[in-house]
């Protein structure tokens, strides 16, 4: 944790523990024993740290401090319940006008700029292979290829699951 993270748990413990300091456990004193702060203490003062502390949120990836924490989930319930309630006033007319669209907050996105990326070039791949799938299927179309890897695809179907529904037992999976 301390190579890991040293900034993140140097703020913590200043934060959490006013008056130490994790320079007292890499300080050595004259005769070149260890610091004022032992392993058994800075064990302590780790456990004792809060699960949205800077440590402990880098330690579960959370790099950006973008993790909500219990308050922030609480805000959201509360939100979630004032809104139905203005929704419901409006339905039963003690409120005059149309009820606006409120979305809820949206819990933020803890996924890596390299998990987001993936997620963009696989949404391309997906709405690339839609297009084609709806561009063959119109009527006269002329993407004979599609159409011939769509029909493939649908025999291999069709015969795996008869496979499956043979009344001698053979493909079936074994039983258990």
């Amino acid at each position: 944790m301390i190579e890991e993270h040293p900034s993140e748990l140097r703020a913590d413990i200043a934060r959490y523990f006013p008056g130490r300091s994790l320079n007292e456990f890499h300080r050595l004193d004259d005769e070149g024993r260890e610091g004022s702060m032992s392993w058994l203490e800075l064990r302590e003062f780790f456990d004792a740290l809060p699960y949205d502390s800077m440590t402990k949120s880098a330690m579960a990836g959370d790099h950006g401090r973008r993790r909500w924490t219990e308050s922030d989930y609480m805000l959201r319930e509360i939100l979630a319940v004032l809104l139905y309630q203005a929704r419901i006033s409006w339905t039963a007319g003690q409120l005059q006008g149309k009820a606006p669209d409120l979305p809820l907050w949206e819990p933020p996105d803890l996924r890596t700029s390299e998990e987001i990326e993936a997620d963009r070039e696989l949404a391309l791949v997906r709405a690339e292979r839609a297009r084609k799938h709806h561009e063959a299927m119109k009527p006269g179309s002329k993407d004979t290829e599609y159409l011939k890897k769509m029909a493939a695809a649908r025999a291999e179907h069709q015969r795996l699951a008869a496979e499956e529904q043979r009344p001698d037992g053979e493909g079936q999976a074994p039983a258990r």
